[in-house]
């Protein structure tokens, strides 16, 4: 697999990552069995054999129960501690939490990070975080408040380094000045991004990516499942036409669909890091050969205006 630095740091991590979201395959802590732990067991295990090592999580997918499940599987394999890169995220909120009838919201302030970051520590059975971000932007965030504690957390070692998720890019650049007030650096933007949106490809946020060395980090790579492998459009126009680019596409390289939808964001210059979203560990070896398509300029192009539906500008 290959590699590339995070952000403007000297962590070098690799092309794709993993995305423990779905690796239960559900959102109820009820439903998590020995089948469903030992699945995602094996989704670990096949993302290291094919050199992937950072794994993306967040403290509410399962309601904390993924977070749990990996670091049950870190205390027995402790000797993979040093080769992976751990990242997770804070901020949502559910609804009736802590108490019945609060309302669903974000939460971004200084004591809530806090809680976050050590509950975080705990279920995932390390003792730091190499990449941390908030989940999403708080409404009421107070930057410099912010900035304030992610620059104790990292003093205290308990995070390495930190990103954003979701973000505005004014909102983005709110809060990358404040840390940088405090010697803090932000280095990674996790935002949804696949060949189906061709918004962000020129909305001005992977252009800030590269300007300020931040690694954007892309969620539902494969358009959300609707361009894997074998997924019919559903009537859709756009996915119909964008499936059958990806579908010659793969023909001409000699891949599959999906790792020419891959391959599409593996291109730009921005560095993007695909996250892996399945809960099959066969999907993951099969994604993995998508480092090694390179698509041309032309063949970016065929599959931008695909989705695109009209002219460029």
């Amino acid at each position: 697999m290959q590699s590339q630095l995070l952000g403007a740091t000297d962590v070098a991590v690799s092309r794709l990552a993993y995305g423990c979201m779905s690796y239960l395959n559900t959102w109820s802590p009820a439903e998590v069995d020995a089948t469903r732990v030992a699945n995602a067991h094996a989704c670990v295990e096949a993302a290291l054999d094919c050199g992937i090592t950072l794994f993306d999580h967040a403290d509410i997918y399962c309601q904390t129960e993924c977070e749990r499940v990996f670091g049950d599987w870190l205390r027995d394999h402790p000797q993979h501690r040093g080769g992976i890169q751990i990242a997770t995220k804070c901020g949502v909120v559910f609804a009736d939490q802590p108490r019945p009838g609060d309302p669903p919201r974000y939460d971004l302030s200084a004591d809530y990070i806090r809680r976050s970051v050590d509950a975080s520590l705990r279920r995932l059975a390390t003792d730091r975080i190499d990449l941390y971000q908030l989940h999403r932007p708080d409404l009421l965030l107070d930057a410099g408040e912010i900035a304030g504690v992610l620059r104790e957390l990292r003093d205290a070692g308990k995070v390495l380094h930190f990103g954003l998720s979701n973000f505005r890019s004014e909102t983005f650049d709110l809060v990358a000045d404040a840390c940088a007030a405090e010697g803090v650096r932000l280095e990674s933007h996790q935002i949804l991004l696949h060949a189906l949106d061709p918004a962000h490809m020129d909305d001005g946020l992977l252009d800030q990516c590269q300007a300020r060395k931040v690694t954007p980090l892309a969620y539902g790579p494969v358009g959300r499942g609707k361009l894997g492998d074998g997924v019919d459009s559903g009537g859709d126009e756009q996915v119909h036409r964008v499936q059958s680019v990806l579908d010659e596409l793969a023909d001409s390289y000699d891949t599959i669909r999906s790792n020419i939808a891959l391959a599409f964001l593996l291109k730009h210059p921005a560095g993007i890091v695909p996250i892996l979203g399945t809960s099959k560990p066969g999907r993951i070896t099969a994604a993995a050969k998508a480092v090694d398509v390179d698509l041309s300029h032309t063949d970016w192009y065929r599959v931008h205006l695909a989705a695109r539906g009209t002219k460029l500008p």
